[in-house]
């Protein structure tokens, strides 16, 4: 999930540096979105640990 994370990320950097500014803005706010449900996947889940 992480590669495909940096992959649109790599997108909408590449979309930006050769002038589609909106689909570049687009692809960064839907990594952005996608980044923070992977986030809080991972701040939720409880680690089974016996000490």
């Amino acid at each position: 999930m992480m590669a495909v994370i940096f992959i649109l990320l790599f997108l909408a950097v590449v979309l930006a540096w050769f002038g589609a500014r909106r689909l570049s803005s687009y692809f960064f706010i839907v990594t952005f979105v996608i980044s923070i449900a992977w986030f809080f996947h991972h701040v939720t889940s409880t680690l089974g640990l016996s000490l």
